[in-house]
Protein backbone atom coordinates (compact mmCIF):
# COMPACT_ATOMS: atom_id res chain seq x y z
CA UNK A 1 0.00 0.00 0.00
CA UNK A 2 2.73 2.56 0.57
CA UNK A 3 4.45 1.87 -2.77
CA UNK A 4 0.81 2.42 -4.53
CA UNK A 5 0.47 5.91 -2.30
CA UNK A 6 4.29 6.96 -3.02
CA UNK A 7 3.38 6.62 -7.00
CA UNK A 8 0.43 8.33 -6.95
CA UNK A 9 2.45 11.03 -5.39
CA UNK A 10 5.56 10.57 -6.98
CA UNK A 11 4.42 10.41 -10.30
CA UNK A 12 0.90 11.03 -10.71
CA UNK A 13 0.55 7.04 -11.24
CA UNK A 14 -1.75 5.00 -10.17
CA UNK A 15 -0.77 1.30 -10.42
CA UNK A 16 -2.88 -1.57 -12.15
CA UNK A 17 -1.20 -4.32 -11.10
CA UNK A 18 -3.19 -6.84 -9.39
CA UNK A 19 -1.59 -8.44 -6.09
CA UNK A 20 1.61 -6.74 -4.07
CA UNK A 21 4.45 -9.23 -5.33
CA UNK A 22 7.56 -6.66 -5.93
CA UNK A 23 8.31 -8.06 -9.55
CA UNK A 24 5.05 -7.55 -10.61
CA UNK A 25 4.92 -3.67 -9.56
CA UNK A 26 8.52 -3.50 -10.64
CA UNK A 27 7.60 -4.78 -14.27
CA UNK A 28 4.67 -2.04 -14.58
CA UNK A 29 7.02 0.62 -12.86
CA UNK A 30 9.50 -0.28 -15.51
CA UNK A 31 7.33 0.09 -18.19
CA UNK A 32 5.01 3.22 -17.33
CA UNK A 33 9.08 5.29 -16.43
CA UNK A 34 10.54 3.78 -19.43
CA UNK A 35 7.30 4.58 -22.10
CA UNK A 36 6.75 8.07 -20.34
CA UNK A 37 10.45 9.15 -21.40
CA UNK A 38 9.55 8.19 -24.69
CA UNK A 39 5.76 10.37 -24.77
CA UNK A 40 7.41 13.23 -22.94
CA UNK A 41 10.19 12.98 -25.35
CA UNK A 42 8.09 12.98 -28.52
CA UNK A 43 5.39 15.43 -27.16
CA UNK A 44 2.80 16.06 -29.31
CA UNK A 45 4.32 13.23 -32.21
CA UNK A 46 2.77 10.58 -30.68
CA UNK A 47 0.02 8.54 -32.85
CA UNK A 48 -3.10 8.32 -31.53
CA UNK A 49 -2.51 4.18 -31.00
CA UNK A 50 -0.38 4.75 -28.03
CA UNK A 51 -2.31 7.63 -25.99
CA UNK A 52 -4.06 5.02 -24.13
CA UNK A 53 -0.57 3.53 -22.75
CA UNK A 54 -0.59 4.62 -19.06
CA UNK A 55 2.48 7.20 -18.62
CA UNK A 56 3.23 9.50 -15.72
CA UNK A 57 1.54 12.56 -15.22
CA UNK A 58 3.52 15.56 -17.13
CA UNK A 59 4.26 17.25 -13.11
CA UNK A 60 7.09 14.08 -12.97
CA UNK A 61 8.56 14.41 -16.33
CA UNK A 62 12.01 16.55 -14.30
CA UNK A 63 11.64 12.89 -11.98
CA UNK A 64 11.63 10.37 -14.75
CA UNK A 65 14.34 12.43 -16.67
CA UNK A 66 16.57 12.00 -13.94
CA UNK A 67 15.46 8.27 -13.12
CA UNK A 68 16.15 6.94 -16.71
CA UNK A 69 19.66 9.01 -17.11
CA UNK A 70 20.30 7.23 -13.56
CA UNK A 71 19.67 4.02 -15.10
CA UNK A 72 21.73 4.63 -18.03
CA UNK A 73 24.30 5.93 -16.95
CA UNK A 74 25.38 3.61 -14.13
CA UNK A 75 27.47 0.58 -15.23
CA UNK A 76 25.66 -1.50 -12.11
CA UNK A 77 22.10 -0.37 -13.88
CA UNK A 78 23.02 -0.66 -17.84
CA UNK A 79 22.11 -4.62 -18.64
CA UNK A 80 19.23 -4.36 -16.40
CA UNK A 81 17.74 -1.58 -18.65
CA UNK A 82 18.76 -3.12 -21.81
CA UNK A 83 16.63 -5.89 -20.76
CA UNK A 84 13.76 -4.13 -19.54
CA UNK A 85 13.94 -1.62 -22.16
CA UNK A 86 13.74 -4.37 -24.83
CA UNK A 87 10.69 -6.13 -23.35
CA UNK A 88 8.80 -2.96 -23.09
CA UNK A 89 9.67 -2.14 -26.59
CA UNK A 90 8.38 -5.32 -27.53
CA UNK A 91 5.21 -5.70 -25.12
CA UNK A 92 3.92 -2.47 -26.92
CA UNK A 93 5.08 -2.74 -30.50
CA UNK A 94 6.87 0.27 -30.24
CA UNK A 95 8.21 0.31 -33.90
CA UNK A 96 5.12 -1.32 -35.75
CA UNK A 97 2.79 1.91 -34.15
CA UNK A 98 5.66 4.57 -34.39
CA UNK A 99 6.59 3.91 -38.13
CA UNK A 100 5.11 6.71 -39.36
CA UNK A 101 6.54 9.13 -36.80
CA UNK A 102 8.85 11.58 -38.34
CA UNK A 103 10.32 12.72 -34.52
CA UNK A 104 11.15 10.57 -31.45
CA UNK A 105 12.27 13.20 -29.52
CA UNK A 106 16.77 13.46 -28.62
CA UNK A 107 16.49 11.08 -26.06
CA UNK A 108 17.85 7.70 -25.51
CA UNK A 109 14.99 5.58 -24.31
CA UNK A 110 14.61 2.53 -27.15
CA UNK A 111 16.13 0.60 -29.16
CA UNK A 112 14.39 1.29 -32.19
CA UNK A 113 14.95 5.01 -32.24
CA UNK A 114 18.59 3.92 -33.10
CA UNK A 115 17.47 2.44 -36.10
CA UNK A 116 15.23 5.60 -36.79
CA UNK A 117 17.97 7.99 -36.33
CA UNK A 118 20.65 6.11 -37.97
CA UNK A 119 18.26 6.39 -40.69
CA UNK A 120 17.97 9.91 -40.92
CA UNK A 121 21.31 10.64 -40.53
CA UNK A 122 21.46 9.20 -44.36
CA UNK A 123 18.57 10.94 -45.07
CA UNK A 124 19.98 14.11 -44.77
CA UNK A 125 23.83 12.40 -46.30
CA UNK A 126 21.20 12.14 -49.02
CA UNK A 127 20.63 15.44 -49.31
CA UNK A 128 24.21 16.95 -49.11
CA UNK A 129 23.70 18.06 -45.60
CA UNK A 130 26.93 16.69 -44.12
CA UNK A 131 26.33 18.99 -40.79
CA UNK A 132 22.71 17.64 -39.88
CA UNK A 133 24.33 14.20 -40.44
CA UNK A 134 27.18 14.67 -38.27
CA UNK A 135 25.21 16.27 -35.67
CA UNK A 136 22.99 13.03 -35.19
CA UNK A 137 25.94 11.20 -34.99
CA UNK A 138 27.14 13.73 -32.22
CA UNK A 139 24.10 13.01 -30.26
CA UNK A 140 23.71 9.55 -30.58
CA UNK A 141 27.10 8.46 -30.40
CA UNK A 142 26.69 7.90 -26.34
CA UNK A 143 23.78 5.74 -27.05
CA UNK A 144 23.56 2.72 -24.83
CA UNK A 145 22.50 1.00 -27.97
CA UNK A 146 25.86 1.52 -29.02
CA UNK A 147 27.19 -0.65 -26.61
CA UNK A 148 26.19 -3.65 -28.85
CA UNK A 149 28.98 -4.43 -31.13
CA UNK A 150 26.67 -4.83 -34.53
CA UNK A 151 25.12 -0.97 -33.69
CA UNK A 152 28.58 0.10 -32.68
CA UNK A 153 29.86 -1.16 -36.12
CA UNK A 154 27.21 0.71 -37.92
CA UNK A 155 27.49 3.54 -36.45
CA UNK A 156 31.44 3.58 -37.28
CA UNK A 157 30.81 2.89 -41.17
CA UNK A 158 28.45 5.62 -41.02
CA UNK A 159 30.51 8.46 -39.71
CA UNK A 160 33.68 7.08 -41.81
CA UNK A 161 31.37 7.40 -45.30
CA UNK A 162 30.57 11.34 -43.62
CA UNK A 163 34.20 11.80 -43.23
CA UNK A 164 34.71 10.79 -46.54
CA UNK A 165 31.78 12.70 -48.00
CA UNK A 166 33.43 15.83 -46.21
CA UNK A 167 36.64 15.47 -48.11
CA UNK A 168 35.02 14.46 -51.32
CA UNK A 169 33.14 18.01 -51.38
CA UNK A 170 36.16 19.78 -49.66
CA UNK A 171 38.54 18.58 -52.47
CA UNK A 172 37.64 18.72 -55.69
CA UNK A 173 38.11 20.23 -59.12
CA UNK A 174 42.29 20.91 -58.19
CA UNK A 175 44.32 23.30 -60.24
CA UNK A 176 48.20 23.37 -59.40
CA UNK A 177 51.00 25.64 -61.00
CA UNK A 178 53.39 22.74 -61.18
CA UNK A 179 54.34 19.09 -60.60
CA UNK A 180 56.14 20.37 -57.48
CA UNK A 181 53.16 21.80 -56.25
CA UNK A 182 50.56 18.58 -56.83
CA UNK A 183 53.12 16.53 -55.38
CA UNK A 184 53.28 18.93 -51.89
CA UNK A 185 49.42 19.28 -52.35
CA UNK A 186 48.88 15.72 -52.31
CA UNK A 187 51.00 15.64 -48.92
CA UNK A 188 49.72 18.09 -47.31
CA UNK A 189 45.69 17.85 -47.96
CA UNK A 190 44.66 15.57 -50.82
CA UNK A 191 45.92 12.54 -48.76
CA UNK A 192 42.97 12.94 -46.48
CA UNK A 193 40.86 11.52 -48.96
CA UNK A 194 43.11 8.23 -49.22
CA UNK A 195 42.90 7.99 -45.46
CA UNK A 196 39.28 8.56 -45.04
CA UNK A 197 38.74 5.85 -47.42
CA UNK A 198 41.13 3.14 -46.14
CA UNK A 199 39.11 4.12 -42.85
CA UNK A 200 35.62 3.86 -44.55
CA UNK A 201 36.49 0.45 -46.35
CA UNK A 202 38.54 -0.83 -43.69
CA UNK A 203 35.10 -0.71 -41.38
CA UNK A 204 32.67 -1.96 -44.43
CA UNK A 205 35.36 -5.04 -44.34
CA UNK A 206 34.42 -5.12 -40.59
CA UNK A 207 30.57 -4.45 -41.15
CA UNK A 208 28.50 -7.97 -41.18
CA UNK A 209 25.00 -6.50 -41.02
CA UNK A 210 22.18 -5.85 -43.65
CA UNK A 211 21.10 -2.44 -43.34
CA UNK A 212 19.81 -0.59 -46.99
CA UNK A 213 20.36 3.06 -46.06
CA UNK A 214 24.38 2.55 -44.65
CA UNK A 215 24.59 0.54 -48.33
CA UNK A 216 23.26 3.59 -49.81
CA UNK A 217 25.64 5.73 -47.84
CA UNK A 218 28.56 3.66 -48.33
CA UNK A 219 28.24 3.86 -51.84
CA UNK A 220 27.67 7.80 -52.43
CA UNK A 221 30.71 8.21 -50.50
CA UNK A 222 32.43 5.92 -52.63
CA UNK A 223 31.22 7.35 -55.63
CA UNK A 224 32.49 10.95 -54.41
CA UNK A 225 35.58 9.53 -53.41
CA UNK A 226 36.25 8.60 -56.81
CA UNK A 227 35.00 11.48 -58.85
CA UNK A 228 37.38 13.63 -56.11
CA UNK A 229 40.77 11.42 -56.79
CA UNK A 230 40.21 10.93 -60.64
CA UNK A 231 40.02 14.91 -61.22
CA UNK A 232 43.50 14.72 -58.70
CA UNK A 233 44.73 11.96 -61.42
CA UNK A 234 44.12 14.13 -64.54
CA UNK A 235 46.06 17.29 -63.33
CA UNK A 236 48.53 14.76 -62.21
CA UNK A 237 48.86 13.57 -65.31
CA UNK A 238 48.52 16.73 -67.28
CA UNK A 239 51.30 18.04 -65.10
CA UNK A 240 53.57 15.04 -66.11
CA UNK A 241 52.82 15.16 -69.32
CA UNK A 242 53.96 18.50 -69.90
CA UNK A 243 57.56 18.09 -67.21
CA UNK A 244 57.78 14.58 -66.75
CA UNK A 245 58.83 12.72 -64.18
CA UNK A 246 59.74 12.29 -61.28
CA UNK A 247 59.05 16.08 -60.05
CA UNK A 248 61.84 18.23 -59.38
CA UNK A 249 61.87 20.75 -56.05
CA UNK A 250 64.12 21.33 -53.02
CA UNK A 251 61.89 19.43 -50.13
CA UNK A 252 61.30 16.23 -53.00
CA UNK A 253 63.20 13.36 -53.27
CA UNK A 254 63.44 10.64 -56.02
CA UNK A 255 63.37 7.32 -54.69
CA UNK A 256 66.89 6.58 -56.22
CA UNK A 257 68.31 9.09 -53.81
CA UNK A 258 67.22 7.61 -50.69
CA UNK A 259 69.82 6.03 -49.55
CA UNK A 260 72.26 8.71 -50.94
CA UNK A 261 70.58 11.51 -49.09
CA UNK A 262 69.16 9.59 -46.02
CA UNK A 263 70.74 6.37 -45.28
CA UNK A 264 74.71 7.12 -46.31
CA UNK A 265 75.42 10.27 -44.22
CA UNK A 266 74.27 8.44 -41.06
CA UNK A 267 76.40 5.90 -41.90
CA UNK A 268 79.65 7.95 -42.39
CA UNK A 269 78.62 9.69 -39.52
CA UNK A 270 79.22 5.90 -37.79
CA UNK A 271 75.82 5.91 -36.64
CA UNK A 272 74.60 2.35 -36.61
CA UNK A 273 71.48 2.06 -39.13
CA UNK A 274 68.24 0.20 -39.64
CA UNK A 275 66.98 0.57 -43.34
CA UNK A 276 63.10 -0.86 -43.02
CA UNK A 277 61.93 -1.68 -46.58
CA UNK A 278 58.30 -1.47 -46.41
CA UNK A 279 56.58 -2.60 -49.53
CA UNK A 280 53.45 -0.51 -50.59
CA UNK A 281 53.82 1.78 -47.56
CA UNK A 282 52.03 4.83 -49.13
CA UNK A 283 52.30 8.26 -47.60
CA UNK A 284 49.35 8.56 -45.78
CA UNK A 285 50.33 5.62 -43.76
CA UNK A 286 53.67 6.92 -43.46
CA UNK A 287 51.56 10.15 -42.01
CA UNK A 288 50.38 7.63 -39.66
CA UNK A 289 53.29 6.14 -38.36
CA UNK A 290 54.89 9.40 -37.91
CA UNK A 291 51.48 10.35 -35.46
CA UNK A 292 52.26 7.08 -33.40
CA UNK A 293 55.72 8.11 -33.33
CA UNK A 294 56.12 11.51 -32.52
CA UNK A 295 55.20 11.37 -28.74
CA UNK A 296 58.08 9.21 -27.91
CA UNK A 297 60.56 10.06 -30.70
CA UNK A 298 62.06 12.73 -32.93
CA UNK A 299 60.73 11.82 -36.30
CA UNK A 300 61.15 13.63 -39.82
CA UNK A 301 58.60 12.79 -42.71
CA UNK A 302 60.21 13.12 -46.30
CA UNK A 303 57.58 13.07 -49.69
CA UNK A 304 59.40 10.81 -52.27
CA UNK A 305 58.68 10.25 -55.88
CA UNK A 306 58.36 6.98 -56.97
CA UNK A 307 60.71 5.26 -59.17
CA UNK A 308 58.65 4.17 -62.67
CA UNK A 309 57.57 1.43 -63.49
CA UNK A 310 56.04 0.75 -59.78
CA UNK A 311 56.30 -2.23 -59.05
CA UNK A 312 57.87 -3.91 -56.45
CA UNK A 313 61.67 -5.21 -57.50
CA UNK A 314 62.14 -2.04 -59.61
CA UNK A 315 61.09 0.03 -56.77
CA UNK A 316 62.97 -1.91 -54.15
CA UNK A 317 66.49 -1.77 -56.37
CA UNK A 318 65.67 2.08 -56.50
CA UNK A 319 66.49 2.09 -52.60
CA UNK A 320 69.81 0.47 -52.77
CA UNK A 321 73.39 2.21 -52.85
CA UNK A 322 73.95 4.36 -56.41
CA UNK A 323 70.34 3.63 -57.76
CA UNK A 324 70.81 6.96 -59.44
CA UNK A 325 73.20 5.03 -62.02
CA UNK A 326 73.14 1.70 -61.08
CA UNK A 327 69.81 0.76 -61.84
CA UNK A 328 68.64 -0.44 -65.29
CA UNK A 329 66.25 -2.71 -66.39
CA UNK A 330 67.64 -4.91 -68.81
CA UNK A 331 66.47 -7.37 -71.94
CA UNK A 332 67.16 -10.89 -71.58
CA UNK A 333 64.99 -13.60 -73.75
CA UNK A 334 61.80 -12.55 -73.46
CA UNK A 335 61.61 -10.29 -69.97
CA UNK A 336 63.04 -7.61 -68.48
CA UNK A 337 65.78 -8.13 -65.58
CA UNK A 338 66.05 -5.18 -63.23
CA UNK A 339 69.59 -4.97 -62.68
CA UNK A 340 72.06 -2.87 -60.33
CA UNK A 341 75.25 -2.69 -61.29
CA UNK A 342 75.04 -4.91 -64.09
CA UNK A 343 73.60 -7.97 -61.80
CA UNK A 344 70.01 -8.92 -61.13
CA UNK A 345 68.37 -7.37 -58.26
CA UNK A 346 65.32 -8.93 -58.81
CA UNK A 347 64.82 -10.36 -54.69
CA UNK A 348 66.00 -9.79 -51.34
CA UNK A 349 68.86 -12.08 -51.89
CA UNK A 350 70.45 -10.67 -54.58
CA UNK A 351 69.58 -6.88 -53.27
CA UNK A 352 71.72 -7.73 -50.22
CA UNK A 353 74.61 -9.04 -52.11
CA UNK A 354 74.43 -5.77 -54.23
CA UNK A 355 74.27 -4.24 -50.88
CA UNK A 356 77.26 -5.71 -49.51
CA UNK A 357 79.48 -5.29 -52.47
CA UNK A 358 78.86 -1.57 -51.73
CA UNK A 359 78.97 -1.37 -48.43
CA UNK A 360 81.27 -4.44 -46.92
CA UNK A 361 80.17 -7.30 -44.90
CA UNK A 362 79.04 -5.22 -42.13
CA UNK A 363 75.41 -5.15 -43.83
CA UNK A 364 72.61 -7.73 -42.49
CA UNK A 365 68.64 -8.19 -43.42
CA UNK A 366 66.06 -9.40 -41.44
CA UNK A 367 62.34 -10.20 -42.11
CA UNK A 368 60.39 -7.82 -39.57
CA UNK A 369 58.09 -10.58 -38.70
CA UNK A 370 61.49 -12.22 -37.62
CA UNK A 371 62.81 -8.83 -35.59
CA UNK A 372 59.92 -8.68 -33.48
CA UNK A 373 58.82 -12.44 -32.79
CA UNK A 374 62.42 -13.84 -32.18
CA UNK A 375 63.39 -13.47 -28.65
CA UNK A 376 67.49 -13.25 -29.70
CA UNK A 377 66.89 -12.31 -33.28
CA UNK A 378 69.81 -12.97 -35.64
CA UNK A 379 71.67 -9.47 -35.93
CA UNK A 380 75.40 -9.37 -34.52
CA UNK A 381 76.75 -6.82 -32.64
CA UNK A 382 78.94 -5.81 -35.98
CA UNK A 383 76.57 -4.96 -38.13
CA UNK A 384 76.28 -1.18 -38.85
CA UNK A 385 73.38 -1.53 -41.74
CA UNK A 386 70.18 -3.48 -40.91
CA UNK A 387 67.80 -3.69 -43.95
CA UNK A 388 64.29 -4.83 -41.69
CA UNK A 389 62.13 -5.88 -45.14
CA UNK A 390 58.38 -7.10 -45.21
CA UNK A 391 56.01 -7.02 -47.88
CA UNK A 392 52.55 -8.43 -46.11
CA UNK A 393 50.63 -5.08 -47.76
CA UNK A 394 51.46 -6.05 -51.41
CA UNK A 395 51.59 -9.82 -51.23
CA UNK A 396 48.56 -9.86 -49.77
CA UNK A 397 46.30 -7.17 -51.44
CA UNK A 398 47.58 -8.79 -54.70
CA UNK A 399 45.92 -13.08 -52.93
CA UNK A 400 43.53 -11.43 -50.90
CA UNK A 401 42.25 -7.92 -51.14
CA UNK A 402 39.51 -8.24 -48.56
CA UNK A 403 42.19 -9.41 -45.81
CA UNK A 404 44.93 -6.58 -46.51
CA UNK A 405 42.29 -4.44 -44.87
CA UNK A 406 43.18 -6.30 -41.42
CA UNK A 407 46.41 -6.45 -41.99
CA UNK A 408 46.86 -2.96 -42.76
CA UNK A 409 46.23 -1.71 -38.73
CA UNK A 410 48.87 -4.69 -37.59
CA UNK A 411 51.39 -3.76 -39.92
CA UNK A 412 51.74 -0.18 -38.74
CA UNK A 413 51.88 -1.39 -35.05
CA UNK A 414 54.66 -4.30 -35.86
CA UNK A 415 56.65 -1.70 -37.60
CA UNK A 416 56.64 0.31 -34.45
CA UNK A 417 57.42 -2.70 -32.53
CA UNK A 418 60.66 -3.38 -35.03
CA UNK A 419 61.46 -0.05 -34.85
CA UNK A 420 61.36 0.15 -30.84
CA UNK A 421 63.45 -3.47 -30.92
CA UNK A 422 66.56 -2.33 -33.51
CA UNK A 423 66.58 0.75 -30.57
CA UNK A 424 67.24 -2.33 -28.35
CA UNK A 425 69.39 -4.04 -30.48
CA UNK A 426 71.80 -0.72 -30.45
CA UNK A 427 71.01 0.95 -33.58
CA UNK A 428 71.09 4.32 -33.34
CA UNK A 429 68.92 5.53 -36.44
CA UNK A 430 66.23 4.01 -38.24
CA UNK A 431 64.59 4.89 -41.42
CA UNK A 432 61.85 3.62 -43.28
CA UNK A 433 60.93 3.34 -46.92
CA UNK A 434 59.03 1.81 -49.18
CA UNK A 435 58.76 1.30 -52.65
CA UNK A 436 55.33 2.29 -54.49
CA UNK A 437 51.70 3.33 -52.63
CA UNK A 438 48.81 1.20 -53.71
CA UNK A 439 44.91 2.13 -53.88
CA UNK A 440 42.05 0.19 -52.72
CA UNK A 441 39.06 -0.63 -55.46
CA UNK A 442 35.68 -2.05 -54.21
CA UNK A 443 34.96 -3.67 -57.51
CA UNK A 444 36.03 -2.96 -61.47
CA UNK A 445 32.96 -1.23 -62.95
CA UNK A 446 32.37 -1.26 -66.74
CA UNK A 447 35.13 1.68 -68.26
CA UNK A 448 37.54 0.95 -65.98
CA UNK A 449 39.57 -1.49 -67.62
CA UNK A 450 41.04 -0.78 -70.77
CA UNK A 451 42.24 -3.33 -73.73
CA UNK A 452 45.52 -4.20 -74.15
CA UNK A 453 47.35 -3.19 -76.70
CA UNK A 454 48.88 -5.24 -79.35
CA UNK A 455 52.94 -5.42 -78.75
CA UNK A 456 56.16 -7.02 -78.11
CA UNK A 457 55.35 -6.65 -74.21
CA UNK A 458 58.33 -7.91 -72.14
CA UNK A 459 56.13 -7.40 -68.38
CA UNK A 460 52.69 -7.16 -68.78
CA UNK A 461 50.88 -6.38 -65.50
CA UNK A 462 47.57 -4.67 -64.33
CA UNK A 463 49.31 -1.27 -63.41
CA UNK A 464 52.09 -1.18 -66.71
CA UNK A 465 53.05 -2.44 -69.62
CA UNK A 466 56.85 -2.58 -71.28
CA UNK A 467 57.92 -3.45 -74.61
CA UNK A 468 57.30 -2.63 -78.11
CA UNK A 469 53.67 -1.79 -79.33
Amino acid sequence: MEAREFFQKSLGLRLKTKGQTRASIADELWRVILFSEFAFDSGSHLPASLESVVKAGSEAKGLVYDTCDDLRGHDDFKDAYITKASEVETELALPDHCREMKYLGERDTFAFEERFYLSALVGHARKGDLEQAKAIYERRKKSIWLNQADRLTEWSLAIRALDLLDAASRLSTPKFPSLEAIVHGYATTWRELDRHHRQLEQAVNEWQGDHADLDDLVTRSRAEYFRSVESLQAEFIRLVKAEGWPATGNQLLWNCQVFSKMVAPALEAGERVAYFLVDSLRYELGVELEKQLSDKHPVSLATACAQLPTYTEVGMASLMPEAESALKLVGKGDTLITTLGGQPATDPATRLAYLQSRKGDQCGDIDLEDLVRLRKPRVSDKTRLLVVRTHDIDAIAHSSPRQVLRVIPDLVRQIIRGLARVAELGFEKAIVATDHGFLLFHDQAAGDVAPRPKGNWLVEKSRCMLGAG
